[in-house]
């Protein structure tokens, strides 16, 4: 049984608490590495059948691991408090566990980013602590910040060795595959991500702004930048080009906007 508490409207305190009952036994879910589980979640003596993915990281098995808890898994219309994913975040390498939540409430006053809030959970009955719970960037993600769900969706995956600098690797889309994962949009979209790559990596400094303005929201990507380095985000683009989001609006421009991932950690 696993016991989180979701508030809402995502505020930082624990109010409520909601339950995800596994069929699995206590010592399996500790063995398991990155294993899907079915699960029924219940709050309020509500139920919600659902499934959830343990997501280790750098987490060797039997320690306390990430979770990722998906509402819409037997039933695409359901919702928890009008959400249909939970990502539950261990705090790895952050003993203090304020880094997500301090990070999303301060970049939020500044940008569109993630919500976060502290949650209590217990997985069959045993405490397994605070964790951070982090918004997923997807379409809900998209309307509420920016009033429509069109466009293309990227997740620039952490990688040690980074990769997701937006560097310009020739017009063939092949060429732009790990750690960038195109979420939503055609090949149309990947077209004006290869263009942004190009302008970036090719334009000369002083020109740079004119040739961003019309595909960009050069505003936007500046505070993006500032946040990013100002909040030592250690898993980001300004540390090692990666773990960021990136999100191309349809026929619009400007049309470039990145987002601040999951903040796990320091």
């Amino acid at each position: 049984m696993l016991a989180v508490a979701v508030p809402c409207p995502w505020p930082t305190s624990l109010r409520t608490t909601t339950r995800l009952n596994f069929g699995t036994s206590q010592s399996g879910l500790k063995r398991s590495i990155h294993e899907f589980y079915a699960a029924g979640l219940e709050r309020n003596r509500n139920h919600y059948p659902s499934g959830s993915r343990w997501c280790t990281g750098m987490v060797p098995a039997g320690y306390k691991r990430s979770l990722n808890v998906s509402l819409d898994m037997a039933d695409e219309d359901q919702r928890l408090l009008g959400y249909k994913t939970l990502n539950l975040l261990n705090g790895a390498s952050d003993e203090s566990m304020l880094s997500s939540v301090l990070y999303s409430n301060i970049a939020r006053q500044y940008m569109p980013a993630m919500k976060a809030n502290f949650v209590r959970v217990v997985i069959n009955g045993e405490n397994w602590g605070i964790y951070s719970n982090v918004q997923q960037f997807n379409k809900e993600f998209l309307v509420e910040n920016y009033k429509s769900d069109k466009g293309a969706r990227w997740k620039v995956s952490g990688s040690p060795r980074g990769g997701g600098g937006l560097d310009y690797r020739g017009d063939d889309p092949a060429n732009y595959g790990h750690p960038y994962e195109q979420k939503s949009g055609g090949k149309q979209a990947t077209a004006k991500l290869i263009e942004l790559c190009r302008v970036l990596d090719q334009t000369p400094t002083e020109a740079l702004p004119a040739a961003l303005e019309p595909i960009a929201d050069v505003d936007e990507l500046l505070w993006f930048l500032a946040l990013d380095n100002a909040l030592i985000n250690s898993d980001g683009y300004w540390i090692r080009a990666s773990d960021y989001n990136i999100y191309l609006v349809g026929s619009r421009t400007p049309g470039c906007r990145c987002a601040l991932q999951r903040l796990n950690g320091g």
